[in-house]
């Protein structure tokens, strides 16, 4: 094969993979291998951790690139390139806020059980204090955004913490959020005094 192209990356899912899926297709295992064996480094991108994505090509029995964990883990010829850390700090933090969602027996309920509805991925729940958890989810592709008007939960507005950046939002009317492609935001609303 005579070709400039030194390197390709992809994403898996839409591209190498269906959706969600751990299988990759054959035809792709099978262009990954001619592709390497032409000398073209092949790069993974993901946002699935390492060891599944890993997984997933070993059928291709060739050293490939990877760029997973949404980025926070490169590894280039199979050594780590990068490796971006959150702070334990600010992983207590967020799991103290999780996990006092489970010690209080919360459950959330989609907004939609029909799958094709953008309605279905959006949950809310109400805790036994009263506060509301509503989660933004993203099963699609490309980013999408959601909108909720707080006065469907009974209240005209309400003060929004983001559980998973850690941080107070205000007063707010309505939650209307850009979703990245796969990703999710989950929100503690308490009555506004």
């Amino acid at each position: 094969m005579n070709t400039k192209i030194k390197l390709i990356a992809t994403d898996v899912d839409g591209t190498l993979v269906k959706d969600s899926s751990p299988d990759v297709y054959d035809e792709m295992i099978d262009i990954i291998k001619k592709l390497t064996d032409a000398g073209i480094r092949f790069v993974i991108a993901s946002g699935r951790q390492y060891g599944s994505v890993r997984k997933m090509f070993a059928r291709t029995d060739r050293e490939l690139d990877y760029i997973v964990e949404n980025g926070a883990h490169i590894l280039l010829r199979a050594k780590n390139y990068s490796i971006t850390k959150m702070e334990r700090r600010y992983v207590e933090e967020i799991m103290q806020d999780l996990l006092a969602l489970n010690k209080d027996g919360f459950v959330g309920k989609p907004l939609s059980r029909d799958l094709n509805s953008s309605d279905s991925q959006i949950w809310t729940g109400q805790m036994t204090n009263g506060d509301w958890i509503v989660a933004f989810f993203n099963r699609e592709d490309s980013e999408q955004t959601r909108f909720l008007a707080i006065n469907t939960l009974g209240e005209e507005s309400m003060n929004v913490r983001d559980l998973w950046e850690h941080t107070d939002l205000g007063r707010q009317r309505n939650l209307n959020y850009t979703i990245p492609a796969h990703g999710c935001k989950v929100f503690r609303l308490t009555k506004a005094e």
